[in-house]
């Protein structure tokens, strides 16, 4: 009784805590499971004292500077802004402008320049402030652009306009919370990506935590690139193909920072407790990848000022990105335009013409469509050999895994094995025994074996691709999360239902 009085004390006092915004949410989610502190927020925010959108007198609102205004001042402030970051601009006019009063930009403008507009905020713009700033005004102007402009026009909510950069607020809940009402007010945001082939807002903290806001209370929001950008980007897809995505791939948002070290802090314990870093990474992922296979699909259709060659070669990546994002017809059209381009250019023995091919049935096996999907693997492995890629290379390892995939999917699991088999033996002589290419092989083939019955093969391919997936991606991966799933299951049905519990916490 004694102890269950003293832990409901205190639940009671870090509950209070968490009213009051006088405790670090680090060090109260540190005394507690992640399932207590997730329910100590809830109770706390139901008891109203997390809502709090005013603090010493400040409060965030949700005023936003006129489209027309901004890129006045850009115009008005050339010289000093230029070649700037939006830190920069801050740092150095913003604040020296603001100075002595210690009021935002937005509240100095109201009597001191009236004719710079601001009013209430339709659209909110998310960028990192390492960011050029006439780069980030570029996104925004050329991103509306092409929207039906409401009545009265756009008004922008940017931090550095229309919140008081004098501030000495340091707590974290005021801001998160009152940049969460006032996204909620919006109702829209701008996520502005700069500079195309290395974007800044994928490492900080508190871009990916507005991300995060945005999806979790369904705010619509658009990622935005500035034309200049968009043609670099459409450009080096169609040559050098899409290295936008491999850097997205490695979001972390545990590895994401912020100028405030206390802010970084608060905004992962945050996250982790709303939703996961591996959660949100890839949603993150997903969702840039949705937005690479849109541009490319606008470059394709002639949207982009490209050569005639970039424009045939940019079939294939449009082509590859709608499959990924589940446009499958889109990306089949796509496909088939280029495999008629690179046959007619290169002959049906290239690795361009088996290429496509190998991705066309790719295509086809997601569809459903197993034995067209099939015939088109053995074709572009043909066409791999007879352009001299080996039978032991590492392209032909990856038809050959194609095939194992829908020999699987027409319940013929010892085809599969045999062509697992060959491919793993491939990749492991290339890459070595621990490769990551290695991992997704090894857990098809646990697979394979758990449907034969053959537990203790499915256990050791399972614990195979477990390891290399840690090693790879990282303990808290959601592809980590799956093989334990796997393991998990095979130890239930061996009646090791210690090693399932362990294996599916």
């Amino acid at each position: 009784m004694k102890e269950c009085l003293i832990k409901l004390d205190t639940r009671y006092r870090d509950c209070s805590l968490l009213r009051s915004n006088r405790t670090p949410l680090s060090s109260i989610y540190s005394q507690h499971s992640h399932s207590e502190f997730i329910d100590l927020r809830m109770h706390a925010t139901l008891l109203g004292g997390m809502q709090q959108e005013e603090h010493q007198g400040q409060k965030i609102e949700s005023t936003g500077i006129a489209l027309d205004t901004l890129l006045r001042f850009a115009k008005d402030n050339w010289d000093e802004i230029q070649d700037k970051t939006t830190k920069d601009v801050c740092e150095h006019f913003i604040k020296a402008r603001t100075g002595g009063r210690k009021v935002s930009f937005a509240e100095l403008c109201r009597t001191d320049m009236p004719e710079y507009r601001f009013g209430e905020a339709n659209i909110f713009v998310s960028h990192a402030w390492g960011c050029m700033f006439l780069d980030v005004l570029n996104a925004v102007e050329q991103t509306l652009q092409n929207r039906p402009t409401p009545d009265g026009g756009w008004f922008l909510w940017i931090d550095v306009f229309v919140v008081n950069q004098h501030t000495n607020i340091s707590d974290f809940r005021f801001w998160s919370q009152g940049f969460c009402k006032v996204l909620e007010r919006v109702g829209s945001a701008l996520i502005v990506l700069s500079p195309w082939d290395s974007p800044v807002w994928t490492s900080r903290a508190w871009c990916l935590y507005e991300y995060h806001v945005a999806v979790s209370r369904r705010i619509a929001f658009e990622f935005a690139f500035a034309e200049d950008e968009k043609r670099k980007f459409v450009q080096h897809l169609a040559t050098n193909g899409n290295n936008f995505l491999e850097l997205a791939s490695r979001i972390e948002m545990r590895n994401a920072s912020a100028y405030s070290k206390h802010d970084e802090q608060s905004i992962k314990v945050a996250v982790e407790s709303e939703v996961g870093f591996a959660r949100l990474d890839e949603l993150v992922v997903g969702a840039l990848r949705e937005f690479c296979a849109k541009l490319a699909d606008e470059g394709a259709g002639g949207g982009c000022s490209l050569s005639e060659t970039e424009s045939k070669e940019l079939l294939f990546h449009a082509g590859c990105l709608q499959s990924d994002v589940g446009n499958y017809e889109r990306s089949l059209a796509l496909l088939d335009k280029y495999l008629a381009y690179a046959s007619g250019k290169h002959g049906e023995g290239h690795v361009r013409v088996a290429d496509t091919q190998h991705n066309i049935a790719n295509v086809l096996r997601r569809q459903g469509k197993f034995a067209e999907a099939l015939d088109m693997y053995r074709t572009s492995l043909a066409a791999k050999l007879a352009a001299g890629l080996g039978a032991d290379s590492a392209s032909a390892a990856d038809t050959k895994v194609g095939m194992g995939n829908v020999l699987c999917a027409m319940g013929k699991p010892r085809e599969a094995l045999e062509y697992y088999e060959e491919a793993l033996a491939t990749k492991a002589k290339i890459a070595g025994p621990n490769d990551a290419s290695l991992a997704d092989v090894l857990t098809n083939m646990g697979m394979v074996f758990d449907g034969l019955g053959q537990l203790g093969k499915a256990v050791y391919h399972y614990k195979r691709a477990l390891a290399i997936k840690v090693a790879s991606a990282g303990a808290s991966h959601v592809s980590v999360a799956a093989a334990h799933v796997g393991i998990g299951g095979v130890c239930e049905q061996l009646g090791d239902l210690d090693g399932a519990l362990a294996s599916y916490r």
